[in-house]
């Protein structure tokens, strides 16, 4: 199951996974140049979408990245090889998703703070389609007031000013491929970073007026 880049023996996983904990964006480089492409084939056999499998990778890397890498901290090499460990989180990450795809398209386009902490994109509330006239002016109005607050992280050093570039570029619906023109960071960097930014979006989120569930109403507007 292991890729032909990803280490075989027990000291340079054990140096890799240290590199992660120390210098997670050095370490998560390196990472994805040893695992990456396993986790992409694996992945592949699945016959999703190329979406959805961005989608997959996104929450493959979700899972190793989130609670201070708590999936890295917990491998064991006397268990498992670590690109065992990794492919047996990857086909339990497909499996997930391909039997709840459905489920995980309804719980995105719900406005935040109804889903769970593992929502796939806190962003999407800025990409969803609005239904009247007064939602699209709401959603300008939020659009601006979230742009303040990222500004805001900036100034106090809480945010990184590429990382406000990613955010509101993913914000006005960009894809990671587009990104990573635009911007110049591969799309493995981009998915590091963004994994990492989720509890501040959230905590940034869930200070905004969220968006009214309201009926159509452009004859009122």
């Amino acid at each position: 199951m292991s890729s032909p880049a990803a280490p075989h023996t027990r000291e340079p996983q054990e140096e890799l996974r240290t590199l992660i904990l120390e210098d997670p964006e050095e370490g998560w480089k390196a990472f994805l140049r040893d695992y990456g492409p396993l986790i992409k084939n694996l992945i592949r056999n699945f016959k999703l979408s190329p979406e959805d499998q961005e989608e997959v990778f996104q929450e493959v890397a979700h899972t190793l990245i989130r609670n201070n890498h708590k999936a890295i901290r917990d491998w064991q090499y006397e268990r498992s090889s670590l690109a065992n460990y990794i492919a047996v989180i990857t086909v339990r990450t497909a499996i997930t998703f391909t039997k709840s795809a459905f489920h995980q398209f309804s719980r995105r386009i719900h406005p935040i703070g109804e889903g769970t902490e593992d929502a796939a994109d806190p962003l999407d509330t800025f990409m969803e389609p609005t239904r009247s006239a007064r939602e699209r002016l709401h959603r300008i109005h939020l659009t601006q007031k979230f742009e303040e607050a990222l500004c805001s992280l900036v100034e106090q050093k809480t945010l990184r000013p590429e990382d406000y570039q990613m955010l509101v570029l993913r914000m006005r619906g960009h894809s990671y491929k587009e990104i990573e023109k635009l911007l110049g960071i591969p799309v493995e960097t981009l998915t590091s970073r963004f994994t990492r930014l989720k509890p501040v979006l959230r905590n940034a989120l869930g200070k905004l007026e969220p968006i009214p569930n309201v009926a159509h109403d452009d004859k009122a507007m």
